[in-house]
Order: structure tokens, then C-alpha cells, then sequence
């Protein structure tokens, strides 16, 4: 009797931390690896997207095709048409519609060396860099993408 009320207290106590953890704490901790801040990014994009020829955007967090698929609600039937034939190694990340996936962390970056300006971009197309990339003054910042814990995880940038 008293081995089985010792088994069952340490049973609710474990419950009920994991509860704590899970709802109070998983938000906060390491949120990088929670793909945080896609369907904001989805969102915004998709605003954005009609007065761009096409977005770039960087797969250095995760695989962002499926977000795009799911947040964005793209017809499946659509996007098989379009990537029928493909000889992708990695299906998580290609590119469909007016989506194109980078491996680059800064698919747009505006450098200057030896006084000339170095464009890695296009002028009609939207860009989501990595948080890691460098502010140019050369580059229009329109969105900081944060996560929940209020770090930033992407920027949608243009060029001007």
C-alpha cells in the first residue's frame, strides 16, 4: 500500500513537470530548433510576392518548402504538376511557383570592394535572408521575422 503511494505521487510529479516544462518553458528554450517564425514569414511573403517576379529565400534554418506549401495553402495538385520531372535530391527544398530556395545564407547581399558595389540580387525580386546576414545600407530591410522568444530569425529585404 504505501510502495503504490509512493509510485503514484512520483507518477503525478512527474506529469505535472512535464506539463511545466512543455507549456512554460519549450517557447523559450532553444527556439531555433523549433522552426519558429514560418508562418509569419509565409504570411508576409505572400503579401509581398505579387509585386515581385519571384522570392529567394535562404533553407539555412529548415526546409522551407512545406511551410510554403502548408501555410501558404498552395494546390497540391499545382505544385506536383510543377515539380514533376525533377531530379532533386532534396524535395524538402524545391522550388515551385514563384518560390526559389537558397543553400546561401544571404541569398541578397550589396558589398562594396575596391569602390565598386558587388549585387548578389536582382532588382524585381523579393529576398529572405538568414537573421546572420549583415545590414547593408544598400539593401531595403521591409520585415524583421521574430520568433517567440523575440530574437530575430529572417529579414525580408529588396533592393531599392
Amino acid at each position: 500500500m504505501l510502495i503504490g503511494f509512493a509510485v503514484g505521487l512520483i507518477g503525478i510529479y512527474q506529469v505535472i513537470f512535464y506539463l511545466h516544462q512543455y507549456y512554460a518553458h519549450e517557447s523559450l528554450y532553444r527556439p531555433w530548433y523549433r522552426n519558429d517564425g514560418y508562418k509569419e514569414l509565409v504570411q508576409q511573403v505572400n503579401t509581398r510576392l505579387p509585386g515581385y517576379k519571384k522570392v529567394v529565400i535562404t533553407n539555412r534554418e529548415s526546409a522551407p518548402t512545406v511551410f510554403f506549401l502548408f501555410f501558404g495553402k498552395y494546390d497540391p495538385e499545382r505544385f506536383q504538376a510543377e515539380t514533376r520531372g525533377n531530379r532533386i535530391q532534396d524535395f524538402d527544398r524545391v522550388g515551385f511557383g514563384g518560390y526559389e530556395f537558397s543553400e546561401a545564407e544571404c541569398p541578397l547581399t550589396v558589398e562594396i570592394k575596391d569602390g565598386k558595389k558587388i549585387i548578389t540580387g536582382e532588382r524585381d525580386t523579393l529576398y529572405v535572408n538568414s537573421s546572420l546576414c549583415k545590414d547593408s545600407p544598400f539593401v531595403t530591410i521591409q520585415e524583421r521575422i521574430k520568433r517567440r522568444d523575440n530574437s530575430e530569425v529572417f529579414r525580408i529585404v529588396s533592393l531599392p
